[in-house]
């Protein structure tokens, strides 16, 4: 019950939240510290951050999963769609009945759904990659089976990988799909956008595999007409805890992303955004990983305030809300969901659920009344917002 008539506002900031704000602080306090000084440049960053995970289709309960995103009242999740599964042949249709039907659930739930496009057959690929004509058709009849969705496409998770591409990385052959698949998408005239997908490598990279941050600079360097807006940064594997500074290691920290933000600001293109398409807490294996499950919750509570603190950064998805079909971390699924291997029949949440429940019905402490005016976006940047 209130015992004061009007609560008192500094810069739109509810005192009442004072805890929240002061957490928030010391994060950009942090940051401020480690990084170098940047010249003053005219940007305009999306007003909202958005909060999402993955669902795995071919995971365990994926229905129930899509349910659970919306009782946590995610803005998006993402699926990752298995071309090859779907179309084994070029002259058959792919199989979309199952893919239509999850994107009926996500808008009942009132999802905004993220595909991730991956692994294309045999038949669409060419010597440089992913052919651009059917990666565009595809996507074109994806976003055509749920007219009234929001939706966006991930194209090619970690496309400077040889795992992600299926061919020698190329930033050039990556463009042409791109512009491609934009200008099928455009013909539509629904309002689909598309984010390139960029991962730093891992231990185990292939020799033709190119560092995100070469892929990126490449990209900018070719993109004459400015069409890159929104740049997936997709982390296989992270080490760390969430502050830790980026540093030339075998396994990147969750900060990685400034590295990207650096080629941003080196192009001129201090607009785009970076929308992270994919992310868990570290491996057991791995330095400083959370020991415990509420240590785990702990970490991603840190993680995504760290995401959102960043006003360049447009949307965090956490992997994932049901176990997956396989993980890259041995023995440890990182879900939202546990089944029990006994009784499958049997599944409770994990303390990250509730963690992310925290953050996505907390009442937002900014007031977007109450926000100085943006500076005018430049013609060629495209805030997706």
């Amino acid at each position: 019950m209130e015992t004061y008539t009007h609560r008192r506002r500094w810069m739109g900031i509810d005192l009442a939240n004072a805890s929240v704000c002061l957490r928030m602080l010391i994060i950009l306090a942090v940051l401020a510290a480690c990084l170098p000084p940047q010249p003053c440049q005219a940007a305009s960053y999306p007003f909202q951050f958005y909060y999402g995970a993955q669902v795995d289709l071919h995971g365990q309960y994926p229905e129930t999963a899509i349910d659970l995103a919306g009782d946590l009242k995610l803005d998006w999740i993402s699926i990752e769609f298995d071309w090859a599964q779907h179309a084994s042949t070029a002259e058959s249709a792919p199989s979309l009945d199952e893919l239509s039907a999850t994107l009926q659930h996500a808008r009942d739930r009132e999802l905004r759904v993220l595909i991730a496009l991956s692994h294309p057959p045999a038949w669409a690929l060419t010597e440089n990659g992913p052919d651009p004509a059917a990666t565009s058709r595809l996507a074109a009849a994806i976003a055509k089976l749920q007219p009234g969705l929001e939706l966006a496409i991930e194209l090619f998770p970690a496309a400077n990988t040889v795992e992600g591409w299926h061919a020698a990385p190329d930033p050039t052959a990556y463009l042409n799909v791109f512009m491609q698949t934009s200008q099928a998408l455009q013909a539509t005239g629904l309002p689909v956008q598309v984010i390139t997908s960029l991962s730093p490598l891992s231990t185990n990279s292939n020799a033709a595999d190119i560092r995100d941050v070469d892929f990126l600079h490449s990209l900018y360097q070719i993109d004459t007409a400015s069409i890159l807006s929104t740049i997936g940064l997709r982390y296989p594997v992270l080490s760390g805890n969430p502050l830790d500074t980026p540093e030339q290691g075998a396994v990147p920290v969750l900060r990685h992303y400034e590295t990207l933000r650096a080629v941003m600001l080196q192009h001129d293109r201090p607009g785009n955004q970076i929308w992270i398409t994919g992310f868990s807490w570290p491996c057991p294996d791995q330095p400083s990983a959370p020991t415990s499950a509420q240590g785990q919750a702990e970490w991603l509570t840190q993680a995504l305030e760290l995401f959102k603190a960043q006003l360049f950064i447009g949307a965090a998805f956490f992997i994932q809300i049901n176990p997956a079909e396989s993980t890259l971390c041995t023995g440890n699924i990182p879900s939202l969901m546990i089944v029990n291997k006994e009784n499958v029949s049997q599944v409770s949440l994990h303390p990250a659920y509730q963690a992310l429940m925290n953050l996505t019905h907390a009442t937002s402490i900014w007031s977007l009344e109450s926000q100085p005016p943006l500076p005018p976006a430049t013609g060629s940047e495209n805030q997706g917002h």
